[in-house]
């Protein structure tokens, strides 16, 4: 079911799309002030990624007449029990490792301008929790390592339907984000296509979705340890 939504958007038609059960599904929009942008585009809310209702797109492509085109913009994390940021902060400062972020290599006394470091706390222990953020200078390919279980609770739990999905305590977050414009690059090095793309997250194939998430990844940062390379995750875990 389309609902219009009436709210001001930089698209002259706005559709909430519920599924029979009433629960929402995403948005619709078409019909952008800008020229560069005539297409249909889909959003799929966050919690149908956990359930499994994101593959009704299926559906919505068939019953509308839509022809898919590309991947606007895609969110890939990996989670894991361990403290990654802990573990990241560790790495960054071994000087036996070499620390390539963007493509550029980071001595144990340079300046990480592409790094932002991220602290909450008390008075008494203020980098109590940490986290942080590297990306690219044009903003469209960011990596962000967090506690993801602290973030649901600072936000009242909405999405507490997160943590049901897994069976331990911690939960620490390694996403990456990017647009179609940077994410290009990843599915050329790879060899996907966009519709092979659009088929890997349909029928959730995560072995491949794994080496595009590793891939962006690695465009980021990554680790040398003599003549080695090897990706974050590789010494997180």
């Amino acid at each position: 079911m389309l609902i219009r939504n009436k709210t001001e958007s930089n698209y002259k038609n706005n559709f909430e799309i519920f599924c029979i059960d009433n629960s929402k599904f995403g948005n619709l929009y078409f019909g952008s002030y800008n020229i560069n942008r005539q297409y249909m585009y889909i959003s799929i809310s966050n919690e149908n990624f956990y359930n499994d209702k994101y593959r009704y797109i299926v559906i919505l492509q068939k019953e509308l007449n839509l022809e898919f085109r590309q991947i606007s913009r895609i969110d890939i994390a990996f989670d894991t029990n361990i403290n990654a940021v802990n573990k990241f902060y560790k790495i960054l400062k071994n000087e036996e490792l070499d620390i390539i972020i963007l493509n550029k290599s980071i001595k144990i006394d340079d300046n990480i301008n592409d790094l932002l470091n991220v602290s909450q706390g008390t008075r008494k222990h203020i980098h109590k929790f940490k986290s942080f953020y590297i990306q690219n200078k044009e903003k469209g390919l960011v990596l962000n390592c967090y506690d993801k279980r602290k973030e649901i609770e600072d936000n009242n739990n909405i999405k507490n339907y997160i943590i049901d999905n897994f069976n331990y305590k911690d939960v620490f977050r390694i996403e990456v984000r990017t647009n179609h414009h940077l994410l290009i690059d990843s599915l050329n090095n790879l060899g996907f296509t966009d519709e092979y793309l659009y088929y890997i997250i349909v029928n959730c194939i995560s072995d491949e979705l794994y080496l595009l998430f590793e891939n962006l990844l690695n465009r980021l940062i990554r680790i040398k340890y003599k003549k080695n390379i090897f990706s974050l995750i590789d010494l997180i875990q």
